[in-house]
């Protein structure tokens, strides 16, 4: 393929490009984001660099219940 008929296949499909741009590509990276986040979520830490497990939460000692106070 020439540069002139890249040239001309471009302006053919300027429209079509530019949709893509605007509407399509948006929501496919959107769902690909959302995906990767809840993945994460569902392992219980970041997969980027193999799984880097969150900290466990570490239980709080119980509130005393003093009757009579507000």
């Amino acid at each position: 393929m020439t540069p002139d008929q890249f040239q001309q296949l471009l302006t053919e499909k300027k429209a079509e490009i530019e949709q893509a741009l605007r509407r399509t590509l948006p929501v496919k990276v959107g769902r690909i984001a959302k995906d990767h986040f809840q993945d994460n979520f569902r392992q219980g830490g970041f997969q980027d660099n193999g799984l880097q497990a969150w900290a466990r939460k570490v239980a709080s000692p119980p509130r005393p219940c003093i009757v009579g106070m507000p």
